[in-house]
């Protein structure tokens, strides 16, 4: 079964509506305004029709597959961007007062979210870096106070240009902080540093092994070939391929009689599945670790990292 990037049917509703906020709460009253525009005006309908199955299209053939990227979902995005653009242009065409009820529930929305996520960060401090924890504050920071600045500057529901403009501004200084959490979140995803640990401690002939994923950064950073090890993803169809052979290896037997047949064999896993691997022969040692991944190799002389040797055992 497919493991690599495993998520279910709801993903991208996820991601559609967190990537594109907060110009996503503005699609509804576009997609409306578009569904009106009839008299004198038949185009508007078939642009809508256009718009829409521009992106439930792509929308639905990325939600069947397991494996799923937030990226997949990018060409979506510009005929969502249109009809939240079209809904933001209605706001100076509307009465004041109903202008006014959309910034209020706009606001009170904005507000739920920051709550909802400030409890998240509360619940999930322990594991999160310190400085990915403090990014994740600062933009809930942010997006409250973009909650309580655009019901300010548009609380009469006259002013929707400087609404606009506040939303604007503030998610400039969001997607900086996102930069910058990006960068402190690196470990997570990269292993830059691990990979460069473990180079060291490898030599001609060494087998390198990603167990149950794909590590992309291992053969940058190493300059070694990786062999995907009992691996479940989506490249695993290619895996019984003769052309395939010295980039896989393909099950948990295979892997432990590499593993103790006396060749030089790195293994890098996740901690969490350190548990299945304890009992490989020769023991294994821990020479580097970053994030949730932990570089396991077979060799007794190995310079043992003792922070990552009390992950592994």
């Amino acid at each position: 079964m497919n493991t690599e990037h495993g998520w279910g049917p709801w993903f991208f509703i996820a991601v559609v509506i967190a990537g594109a906020w907060p110009w996503f709460f503005f699609a509804p009253l576009g997609a409306i305004d578009l569904s009106r525009r009839d008299a004198g005006s038949p185009g508007y309908r078939s642009n809508l029709r256009f718009l829409i199955l521009w992106f439930v299209v792509i929308f639905a053939f990325f939600s069947i597959p397991r494996a799923k990227l937030g990226s997949y979902i990018l060409p979506a995005l510009p005929a969502l961007s249109i009809v939240a653009a079209n809904g933001m242009y209605k706001l100076w065409k509307l009465e004041s007062q109903r202008t006014r009820r959309i910034m209020i529930a706009f606001a009170a929305i904005n507000l739920m979210i920051a709550i909802a996520a400030t409890i998240a960060i509360l619940a999930t401090r322990q594991r999160l870096p310190p400085a990915l924890r403090v990014d994740a504050s600062i933009i809930v920071g942010l997006v409250a106070a973009m909650a309580i600045a655009a019901f300010i500057v548009n609380r009469e529901g006259t002013r929707p240009g400087a609404m606009v403009l506040t939303l604007a501004l503030t998610m400039i200084l969001v997607m900086g902080t996102a930069s910058r959490a990006r960068n402190d979140g690196g470990p997570e995803v990269s292993y830059r540093e691990l990979a460069r640990e473990l180079a060291t401690q490898l030599h001609s002939g060494c087998v390198v092994g990603s167990y149950r994923h794909d590590v992309h950064s291992i053969p940058f950073y190493t300059g070694y070939r990786e062999a995907l090890v009992s691996y479940r993803g989506e490249l695993a169809p290619f895996g019984d391929s003769p052309d395939a052979a010295a980039s896989f290896i393909n099950s948990d037997d295979a892997m432990r009689g590499l593993w103790s047949s006396g060749q030089c064999f790195a293994l890098i896993v996740n901690r969490k599945d350190l548990g299945v691997l304890k009992t490989l022969v020769p023991a294994p040692v821990a020479v580097a670790c970053e994030g949730k991944k932990v570089a396991l190799i077979n060799r007794s002389d190995a310079r043992a990292d003792a922070t990552c040797e009390a992950n592994a055992h």
